[in-house]
């Protein structure tokens, strides 16, 4: 049986808000905006420091460096991951399995507004570790964020290449969905009110579930990504691109194309945020501008948010400004009239 424990929430004072922003400048700079184009000053949203961080020498040490210092001051402070004020206490059911098959289980977190019978918005989270590594525990400071503003989150593990090549991806998340609206009155959430939210290629995963045809009961109602692939193409004939398709792209582009969300851009998307560090050499920014540029074309509702900053270069979610972003756009479009 799953044991449940009420989250204990702590939240950061301004001593530790004021050095993270120090030590993280360019999340607090301006970024941009495209809605219909809108500008204004974003930040980043980001997956638990634990996500690897593949950068020059210096650079890779100068981050270490300031994790430590963020560490410190973190138990200085006297806070938990929360970026933002939480609004509500949450249970935690740790490790339950939403699917199996030969050989695998498939586990997730599911966190729940604790003494609440609401319904809920729900929002599932995808991890990324290039399709071939990392787990559910890389995004518990998100999900922890996420329930505390009061949503339903279900922080998911998906199989991973190359023992499991693509679409292997898309399957389990789609299960993963339509697991939580088979137990939506259990966990008291709206089954037409759910989203999702991936980081790098848990956002690519995020978006071709929100873009692919498939079952009814795995219909998303909006998605958010942050440093997504959206073009596979791009990369051609690397390893990762290999595992993860199990084809070169120079003898069988088509897969990469049919497993890539820019070519499979549809005017019946969700709503889609896409967030995406300017300064990311890991997936460029152009993956996010080239997708904002297609859905908006097919006449589907998208905004791009763009920071200053690279792929990993804000961690641990103490940012408020993305958070507030991400809660808003989920608010948005997941309204409920019994969520307030």
């Amino acid at each position: 049986m799953t044991e449940y424990s009420t989250t204990q929430l702590r939240v950061p004072g301004p001593f530790f808000r004021r050095f993270s922003a120090f030590l993280f400048r360019g999340s607090a700079q301006s970024g941009r905006k495209h809605s219909g184009g809108q500008f204004a000053g974003v930040s980043a949203l980001a997956p638990r420091a634990s996500e690897e961080l593949v950068v020059p020498g210096m650079i890779r040490l100068s981050r270490i460096l300031m994790l430590g210092l963020l560490s410190a001051a973190m138990v200085l402070a006297g806070c938990s991951p929360y970026a933002i004020q939480p609004r509500t206490e949450f249970e935690i059911s740790k490790d339950v399995l939403y699917s199996s098959g030969s050989g695998y289980k498939l586990l997730a977190d599911i966190y729940t507004p604790a003494s609440d019978s609401r319904k809920r918005p729900a929002i599932l989270i995808l991890h990324g570790g290039s399709w071939q590594r990392g787990n559910k525990e890389r995004m518990s400071d998100v999900a922890q964020n996420l329930a505390g503003q009061g949503f339903v989150v279900m922080n998911a593990n998906y199989r991973l290449a190359p023992d499991h090549p693509y679409p292997a991806q898309i399957e389990d998340v789609r299960k993963a969905v339509s697991f939580l609206r088979k137990n939506a009155n259990r966990l008291h959430l709206d089954a037409e009110k759910i989203g999702v939210l991936g980081y790098s290629a848990g956002g690519h995963i995020a978006l071709l579930l929100a873009l692919l045809p498939g079952h009814e009961d795995s219909r998303v109602q909006a998605v958010v990504t942050a440093g997504a692939p959206t073009d596979l193409t791009a990369y051609g004939d690397i390893v990762t691109m290999h595992r993860l398709l199990q084809a070169e792209y120079s003898k069988e582009p088509k897969k990469y194309e049919q497993a890539s969300p820019y070519f499979v851009a549809n005017g019946q998307s969700p709503p889609a945020l896409l967030i995406h560090g300017t300064y990311d050499w890991i997936v460029p920014v152009s993956h996010a501008r080239k997708m904002f540029r297609a859905l908006r074309e097919k006449g589907a509702p998208v905004e791009l948010e763009e920071l200053p900053d690279g792929h990993m270069a804000t961690t641990l979610g103490v940012h408020e400004e993305s958070l507030r972003l991400t809660v808003d756009f989920f608010r948005r479009n997941l309204e409920s009239p019994t969520f307030q």
